[in-house]
């Protein structure tokens, strides 16, 4: 599940908005770069926020804000990062099971001999839910 997220948040990610870099799931501050660019990094669903002193996306978001590497970050005030919410990410978690589980279905179709009807409702289980 963890990789299936990664792929699709990288894919997402390629769409830099107005920031001049992004960097989806770095394994340490080395891999944030340290100049004038504002930059958003995104940390992966293993460092989620929460509300509470010390959450894992806090701890890891203050180590990358204080070094590249061995070297202290001059340039703090051009990071900013996205934690996924730890509230949500059950939500999140059970969204892309079920779509892995659809998807599954979908490319065994032809050894579980699915009809034409049982494929469409297979194809429409898999789509991501609409609306927040």
């Amino acid at each position: 599940m963890a990789y299936e997220l990664g792929v699709r948040l990288r894919a997402d990610l390629r769409k830099t908005g107005d920031f001049s870099r992004v960097h989806p799931l770095p394994q340490s501050g080395q891999d944030v770069p340290d100049d004038l660019d504002a930059r958003l990094v995104v940390l992966g669903i293993d460092h989620p926020y929460s509300k509470e002193p010390g959450s894992a996306g806090e701890v890891v978001a203050k180590a990358i804000l204080e070094s590249r590497g061995n070297a202290p970050r001059l340039y703090r005030n051009t990071v900013v990062f996205l934690a996924a919410d730890k509230t949500r990410l059950q939500d999140l978690d059970e969204a892309a099971r079920r779509y892995l589980a659809w998807e599954s279905i979908l490319a065994e179709q032809e050894t579980l001999d699915l009809t034409p009807h049982q494929v469409k409702q297979a194809e429409t289980r898999r789509q991501p839910p609409m609306g927040p």
